[in-house]
């Protein structure tokens, strides 16, 4: 009696990708291994010419394929975030192992010193997996349910002045993100999808149209006591505020001491900022000796501009 084929449900550990790093580096040991990889799952049928559909190619000395029945030379990285890219491809693939198997996020500062390339090398590779890594539709779909709505100053430390809300050569952020449930052991609440923005002030108007383009209407959105967020509920909002002072946390939205310190930690490129306490660390890594708020601010501005993080929907 014949046996029903087994349905494929999805790429396999060890056969599809990599299972361990002893395998990635076993696996990937220069660009042309990292291309004929990609061919592999470009072409999981054999080549197939974008002008005259599946045929013979041959490797030209470029590294490109020509399709034998019109000539038509293709690239293996056309239409792919590796496309035009002057940077070796081992070191692309390294970039996106590190990334994608980090638990907490990697910075442009870590995967620069992981790697042991520039800055700008770094961003550029780190910007273009977050948009590849992004859920499509995602900016169609508002979030929705149970809202946690705050706003945070990014940058870097600076001696003196104003701290907290107000303070100089900072970068304002506006942030949301969805309540998925209590969890019984963490004793917190679990976390779904969020939406983090730079804005320009910290006016009602401001912040209610981050509210509107993001968060379904009918939601409950929960905020402090900033009067910039009253009002809400005229726009088909259920609000929620509870002032700083009244609650036994140094602030009620949960979501509000994770997503900065965690968008800060991608900014400045430095996990040591934080303590567990969550407090902010006395003395910072050496490479901050050399970081202004303007620095910083730059920084916080490009990761917003880019996404909210690695591992947002």
């Amino acid at each position: 009696m014949a046996t029903a084929a087994r349905p494929q449900i999805g790429p396999r550990a060890g056969t599809d990708y990599p299972s361990s790093l002893i395998e990635f580096l076993d696996w990937f040991q220069s660009d042309e291994d990292c291309a004929r990889y990609l061919a592999k799952l470009r072409w999981e049928d054999g080549f197939s010419c974008p002008r005259c559909g599946p045929g013979d190619a041959w490797l030209t000395k470029r590294g490109l394929y020509a399709c034998t029945a019109c000539d038509k030379q293709t690239s293996v990285l056309a239409g792919t975030i590796f496309e035009k890219t002057r940077l070796p491809l081992l070191l692309w693939f390294r970039a996106i192992w590190f990334v994608t198997s980090s638990k907490a996020g990697v910075s442009a500062k870590e995967l620069q010193r992981e790697l042991g390339c520039s800055y700008q090398a770094a961003w550029l590779m780190l910007h273009k997996m977050r948009i590849a890594m992004k859920r499509p539709g995602r900016d169609q779909s508002k979030l929705s349910g149970k809202i946690e709505v705050d706003e945070s100053w990014l940058g870097g430390p600076s001696p003196g002045g104003k701290r907290g809300r107000g303070a100089e050569g900072k970068v304002i952020v506006a942030i949301a993100v969805e309540r998925i449930g209590y969890g019984v052991k963490s004793k917190r609440w679990k976390l779904g999808r969020a939406r983090i923005e730079a804005i320009p002030n910290t006016t009602g108007d401001t912040l209610k149209d981050f509210v509107e383009r993001n968060c379904e209407q009918g939601s409950v959105i929960y905020t402090d006591g900033l009067n910039s967020y009253q009002g809400l509920d005229q726009l088909g909002y259920q609000h929620e505020a509870t002032a700083v002072s009244q609650g036994n946390e140094p602030a009620h939205v949960v979501f509000a001491r994770r997503a900065p310190r965690r968008l800060a930690r991608e900014a400045l490129g430095s996990s040591a900022l934080i303590t567990a306490a969550g407090a902010p660390s006395m003395r910072p890594p050496t490479w901050m000796s050399s970081y202004s708020a303007s620095t910083a601010a730059t920084r916080t501005r490009e990761v917003c501009s880019s996404t909210a993080s690695s591992k947002t929907p």
